[in-house]
């Protein structure tokens, strides 16, 4: 069971936290690890079986949303302002600077991000919902999909309110 008292105590932030856990991500190659985000500026990084915090981010823009890489090894964030964050777990300093995919100007919330790998290649596709322009595209319901700097943008005729990703079932060897 997780404690946010002894998680608080343990990052000792310069700032006061709030009690609010807005997600919790598990490790997809080790189920005693997490990811927690706290009111949107603090992701903790947490042991389940230890109880202890094994890392901790400080963040300046409003976190909106947490993936885990399929490795387990690093993960990304969305934030508020339309811009997706990607750190490597064992680092406190991003790999690599934020960016906003559709900037310079100011951009919607990125409300979802997915990171996922297909067997067929080698990059990984980043999936988010949201971070379009505000002034030409803020009322558009889109999808986006981006790997290796190329770009794809589905447009939804409605909100989406969730999306997953199925993995394909070709793949995998059928028992017979």
């Amino acid at each position: 069971m997780l404690f946010e008292e002894t998680i608080v105590k343990s990052i000792n932030p310069s700032k006061d936290i709030g009690r609010s856990a807005n997600q919790i991500m598990v490790n997809p190659t080790d189920v005693n690890q997490v990811l927690i985000a706290f009111d949107n500026h603090i992701i903790v990084h947490y042991n389940l079986l230890s109880n202890e915090v094994l890392h901790h981010w400080i963040v300046q823009q409003a976190v909106t949303s947490l993936a885990w890489h399929v490795d387990g090894e690093y993960f990304i964030c969305s934030h508020s302002d339309g811009s997706l964050g990607t750190w490597k777990i064992q680092c406190m300093e991003p790999m690599e600077p934020s960016v906003i995919p559709f900037g310079p100007f100011p951009c919607t919330s990125i409300n979802k991000v997915q990171w996922i790998c297909a067997s067929s290649h080698s990059l990984p596709i980043k999936l988010f919902t949201g971070g379009m322009p505000r002034a030409s595209y803020g009322d558009r319901y889109t999808l986006t999909a981006v790997r290796g700097g190329k770009m794809v943008v589905f447009d939804f005729g409605s909100a989406i309110v969730d999306f997953i990703v199925v993995p394909s079932l070709q793949n995998h060897k059928r028992k017979t």
